[in-house]
């Protein structure tokens, strides 16, 4: 009983051994930083009084063949390995240029927070203790520039403890093939939620986009056949329905799946279908053109020295709101209901500012 003690007690030490000397590698190692076996050794020495040249040898071998791939079995990449040293002292065995390689690099790691610090959904307190957590991913030594990254904070009257319990809904109905049923609000003067109707709305879910820092459920509502969008922080008293939702393939804009495609014709979440336009564009015009369809638009012809004709496909809610946004640098010329409809905003707005 007493030798297999002694036998699980110094299989414990090997393993304690070796998480803290991986803990070493990683904390002091990366690209720019490498360290000798000497160097790894009094580094152990201060965690582990009792740690010698020669466990030190046997721990890291051991780590390095756990963490490494076999070479002959496969074909590998630098980006296979975890921990990898420049060269091996001829007879006495030790090692030099010793580097762990980060999952992460640390630009990766500087885009995971500056995305994080752009959550829609997450506190400033969470976020600083995932930052932090992906920060010890990569090595002490590295500096990040995400200082100067923040976020716009969400209004105070989103309740985002409730906007998750609806996201968590809403995913387990997409999952299990369910409906919903929910009540549609917008706010009042008090910044209180209030039912648009007095009966629940009951819609088919399909998908759930986060664009422009909220949360919308791409859906479709009883006996039509088109999507439906609406904003999950407006939605309350919402319940799984133990019905199937419609098949996807029977909704006109998403039988084919393409979700990206929904998105870029549907600026700013208008749900209404999109048709061809045909705009007048000035030379700074472009910038505002790119911000809202990027590269989806098809130049037609130069039609003066400062102005083009290109083509977008949009939705004709959406394409109102931005042609008046941007009306110093873009026209519609195509098709006429849409010019129509922006000449009897502008009169609207004329007629009030006037």
């Amino acid at each position: 009983m007493a030798e297999k003690k002694r036998t699980y007690n110094a299989q414990m030490n090997s393993v304690i051994r070796a998480l803290k000397l991986l803990e070493i590698l990683k904390n002091y190692t990366d690209s720019n930083h490498k360290l000798t076996q000497s160097e790894v050794l009094n580094l152990m020495k201060e965690l582990d009084g009792c740690c010698t040249e020669k466990t030190l040898r046997t721990d890291l071998r051991n780590l390095i063949a756990a963490l490494n791939p076999i070479v002959e079995e496969y074909k590998t990449h630098r980006e296979d390995f975890r921990i990898v040293y420049d060269k091996m002292e001829e007879g006495r065995h030790r090692m030099s240029g010793i580097q762990y390689l980060h999952e992460f690099s640390n630009r990766e790691l500087e885009l995971l927070i500056e995305l994080l610090k752009s959550g829609a959904d997450i506190s400033r307190e969470q976020c600083t203790v995932l930052e932090n957590k992906l920060k010890r991913l990569g090595s002490k030594y590295y500096r990040y520039n995400t200082d100067s990254v923040d976020s716009v904070p969400q209004f105070s009257t989103i309740d985002k403890t409730y906007l998750k319990e609806n996201l968590d809904t809403i995913k387990k109905a997409i999952a299990q093939n369910k409906k919903v049923s929910f009540l549609f609000n917008g706010y009042n003067r008090e910044g209180k939620l209030s039912p648009v109707r007095n009966r629940k709305y009951l819609v088919s879910p399909y998908y759930v986009l986060l664009y422009g820092m909220k949360y919308y459920l791409l859906a479709n509502t009883g006996n039509y056949e088109n999507v439906s969008i609406y904003r999950l922080d407006l939605m309350t008293k919402i319940e799984i329905v133990e019905e199937a939702r419609k098949n996807i393939r029977m909704v006109k804009e998403l039988e084919h799946g393409n979700i990206t495609d929904y998105i870029e014709k549907h600026l700013n979440m208008n749900y209404d279908r999109p048709v061809t336009i045909t705009l007048k564009i000035k030379e700074n015009g472009y910038t505002a053109l790119h911000d809202c369809f990027g590269d989806k638009f098809l130049y037609k012809k130069s039609i003066d020295a400062e102005h083009d004709e290109i083509e977008v496909v949009c939705s004709e809610h959406a394409m109102i709101d931005w042609a008046m946004q941007f009306c110093d640098r873009v026209e519609v010329i195509r098709p006429q209901s849409i010019r129509k409809k922006i000449k009897e905003k502008a009169e609207v707005l004329y007629r009030k500012y006037s």
